[in-house]
């Protein structure tokens, strides 16, 4: 039997935030706010517009980070 969360026994970040933010061209003023549509193409599709929605929706306070599952080619996000 398991019981707690296994993301809690996981290190500290060895990185600060000011330092995360620096490296990936984020603000460490904002909260950040991953959107996760899926990583098939359909699922994206159907996912995405109604997350940008609500993204649009809490406005420019905080910052989304998309990030690209390996399994969308090239030729979709150009799209």
């Amino acid at each position: 039997m398991f019981v707690g969360h296994p993301l809690a026994d996981l290190a500290r970040p060895s990185i600060s935030r000011e330092a995360y933010a620096e490296a990936n061209t984020l603000d460490p003023a904002k909260t950040w706010i991953t959107l996760m549509p899926g990583s098939r193409v359909k699922e994206v599709s159907m996912n995405l517009p109604t997350m940008l929605e609500a993204a649009a929706m809490l406005g420019p306070v905080h910052e989304f980070l998309l990030p690209v599952a390996p399994t969308l080619g090239q030729s979709f996000l150009e799209t």
